[in-house]
């Protein structure tokens, strides 16, 4: 990502999402959410933050390094906008499939789907991401096509990421929560396939109710902004994909033109 002398601080604004709003009693009140540990950044209301950007980050958009890494839930639609907007800003962009670039040259069975690929890397000691392609930006990292190919690096792997990319970025794209409910519902079986995946935190068998996605949802935001809370040296952008300005938002984030973000609309 090109550094401009012209620092400018991006502040998230607020999003309408961030209000109380009715059944939400029900998410804090999960034993998913009370797995969480309690730190300083995680003392702000869960029900006002883990559903929409955070009102009070704020990140310097000279200092985005990459690679640049989704680590958080899209749904296809808002991760192709995402791949589109580096690829177009001239990054080079994957999503969901890497590629074996391991010193070894090990064949790797599964080694196109990154979440497999960075799994693997991570098991025989090699850097998971320069691995598995080097790419600049990676909009999906997760694989879930259960037996043997369930593996969220967003999840399990961020002291491994972290290790290897001190500075990398991370984005976490939010959308209405009932409207991403209702598209994973929809894309080609991922609830079944979540629910056998043994994700930590999300074990077998959970992830059929609305209840449940929402609190594992809310407990993956807030893993996020405490890991990025205590490794400072990487940067979280948070990103409201239903906001109109977000084309500009994105712009002024990472230096690629707004024309860059395209939707249908």
């Amino acid at each position: 990502v090109d550094k401009r002398e012209n620092k400018r601080n991006i502040t998230i604004p607020e999003h309408e999402a961030l209000k109380k709003k009715k059944g939400d009693k029900n998410i804090e009140d999960s034993p998913l959410l009370k797995s969480i540990p309690d730190s300083s950044f995680q003392k702000i209301d869960v029900r006002a933050s883990c559903f929409a950007p955070h009102p009070n980050v704020t990140f310097d958009s000279t200092s985005l390094s990459k690679p640049i890494l989704n680590v958080g839930f899209s749904n296809p639609g808002n991760r192709k906008l995402l791949k589109d907007f580096f690829h177009c800003g001239g990054l080079n962009s994957t999503d969901l499939v890497c590629k074996n670039t391991r010193k070894d040259k090990k064949p790797m069975k599964h080694m196109r789907y990154c979440g497999a690929c960075i799994r693997d890397a991570i098991s025989d000691g090699l850097p998971p991401l320069k691995s598995c392609g080097n790419f600049d930006v990676i909009t999906q990292l997760n694989v879930e096509k259960p037996p043997d190919m369930c593996y969220w690096p967003q999840v399990e792997a961020l002291k491994e990421i972290h290790e290897e990319n001190p500075n990398a970025t991370f984005i976490l794209m939010f959308s209405d929560i009932g409207t991403w409910i209702e598209s994973m519902k929809k894309w080609n079986g991922i609830i079944l396939r979540l629910a056998s995946c043994n994700i930590t935190g999300f074990p077998n068998g959970v992830g059929l109710s609305d209840d449940e996605l929402k609190s594992f949802y809310c407990q993956h935001v807030n893993r996020i902004r405490e890991f990025v809370s205590s490794h400072p040296s990487h940067n979280l952008v948070e990103i409201d994909a239903d906001q109109h300005s977000v084309g500009q938002f994105m712009s002024d984030a990472f230096q690629i033109s707004s024309s860059c973000w395209r939707t249908n609309s």
